[in-house]
């Protein structure tokens, strides 16, 4: 992946645990159908495309109303920009909505879901219920912001990761965290 032909704004990405962990593990040549819960510039699902995925849906409606998420006119340009350059974009589907109306109409189940949408505390809760809805047994939920605790999302994380214990294995915990779901 040339990083140089993206436009991305904070770098993240290529600093984050989740990058590491992918580069790490010998798993992700099984993450074929990946979901990516708040696009953001697109980084992860070209990164997805490019290097182990056959299909990347990706959920943003880029006007979230939630004050955690910093959205700047560039944003959604920059996303479309991004897949469009990205030599494997015909692999990523973009929904251009709220998380929610995404999982009302959604018939797919995935390998792979990188959770890291809205920030608020309730919204964030129903994106992780929802999301081990449709992971598939095996899978991985990747949760982005852990470590951030805006308006106590690290509490309410850590909720929902205490009532669903039973259901998946920690892989990873820190500023995000890593889940295979049993």
């Amino acid at each position: 992946m040339k990083n140089s032909m993206y436009k991305d704004t904070f770098g993240y990405f290529f600093m984050s645990e989740l990058y590491r962990f992918l580069n790490s593990t010998d798993k992700k040549n099984s993450f074929k159908t990946v979901l990516e819960i708040g696009t953001y510039e697109g980084i992860f699902s070209c990164y997805a495309a490019e290097n182990f995925a056959d299909s990347v849906d990706t959920i943003d409606p880029f006007d979230c109303g939630d004050p955690g998420t910093s959205m700047t006119s560039e944003t959604e340009k920059n996303c479309f920009y991004n897949i469009k350059v990205c030599p494997d974009g015909s692999k990523i589907t973009q929904h251009k909505m709220l998380s929610d109306k995404f999982f009302e109409i959604n018939t797919k189940k995935f390998d792979f879901i990188y959770v890291d949408g809205s920030h608020e505390p309730e919204d964030a809760y129903r994106d992780l219920d929802n999301s081990l809805k449709i992971c598939k047994s095996g899978g991985i939920i990747w949760i982005d912001d852990y470590g951030s605790n805006y308006k106590n999302l690290h509490d309410k994380i850590d909720e929902w990761l205490s009532i669903n214990g039973n259901l998946f294995t920690i892989i990873h915990k820190n500023y995000q965290v890593g889940l295979i779901k049993n």
